[in-house]
Parts: structure tokens; C-alpha cells; sequence
């Protein structure tokens, strides 16, 4: 195990939820202690995250839960243990707990997704963020609908595509 002097911190929950706000808010108080942070988000900015985000509509299931999985990886190559281990304080806007979450609803299942992610950087604390449906659906109902995961502010549908469909003869 690679010894790290940074803190990763993850801040997850549904859309609305106030995750972004949060996590501004967090970073201007840890800056303001002296810290050296570093505010990202999942998927990340890179090309591969933004091909993530971006495909979210049109991929579902364990492709989508593969392309994810994918971007969090290089996500930690690239920015998050390089960052960690020169001292930083890093904040991530999504991480493992919305993937499991909003992939099972998407059809995949949990252990698939818990081996897909079995080999990940873990969070020193990880932060789950809850509001009242109705506050949130009024956030989203202002911001506006991004992708289908915000098509119901309790928990993204599950497209009918992913459901298995019992076999009758």
C-alpha cells in the first residue's frame, strides 16, 4: 500500500442534492484553514470523462457501468493519488457510492459493479449528502434536466431496455 499525505474526501448523493454548492463551500473553508485543496468531479474532465458524461443518455447498464469504472481509474492515476501524495486535500463531486447506486438502478448488479471497482483509491471520509425529494426535484426542476438520471428526484429510472425481462413460454 502507497503511503499518501493528502486527504481524499468524496461527497455523493442524488442530483439536486446540493453536492456542487457543498463542495464550493468546502473548498473555500479548507483554503481558508491554510490547506492546499484541489476540487474535482466524476466523471472527471478528461476526454474519457467527458465521453462518459456525454454517452450517459445513450449507454446503459454494464456498458456504461464499464466506462465509468473506467474513467474513475484513470481518474486516480492521473489526478488523485499524484495530487494525494504531494499533500493536497482532495474533494470529489461523485464517487463509488453514486456509481453503485445509480448503476443497480440502471440494471447492473451490485457485485459486478463492487468487482469492477475493487481496486480503487478509497476515501479518508466520504460524505453521503440527503435532502427532501421535493426540495431536490425543485432544484432540478430550476436547473433544469441534464441527462436521464434526473428524470425523478428519488432515484434515476430504469430504463425498461435493462430490465431482465423473465423468459415465457
Amino acid at each position: 500500500m502507497t503511503r499518501r499525505s493528502g486527504v481524499f474526501v468524496t461527497l455523493d448523493g442524488p442530483s439536486g442534492v446540493g453536492k456542487s454548492t457543498t463542495l464550493a463551500e468546502l473548498d473555500r473553508l479548507l483554503r481558508n484553514d491554510g490547506r492546499t485543496v484541489h476540487s474535482t468531479t466524476e466523471p472527471s474532465t478528461s476526454a474519457l470523462g467527458e465521453f462518459t458524461r456525454k454517452s450517459a443518455d445513450s449507454l446503459s447498464g454494464r456498458a456504461l457501468a464499464c466506462l465509468v469504472a473506467a474513467n474513475r481509474y484513470e481518474h486516480i492515476d492521473r489526478d488523485l493519488r499524484p495530487l494525494l501524495g504531494t499533500g493536497f486535500t482532495v474533494v470529489c463531486d461523485r464517487y463509488l457510492a453514486s456509481s453503485l447506486v445509480l448503476q443497480q438502478l440502471d440494471g447492473v448488479p451490485e457485485q459486478f459493479l463492487l468487482d469492477l471497482n475493487a481496486d480503487i483509491l478509497l476515501p479518508d471520509l466520504a460524505v453521503i449528502l440527503t435532502a427532501e425529494p421535493v426540495a431536490i426535484g425543485a432544484r432540478l426542476a430550476e436547473r433544469g434536466k441534464r441527462h436521464r438520471f434526473h428524470d425523478d428526484p428519488r432515484a434515476p429510472p430504469v430504463r425498461s431496455s435493462s430490465i431482465p425481462r423473465p423468459h415465457r413460454p
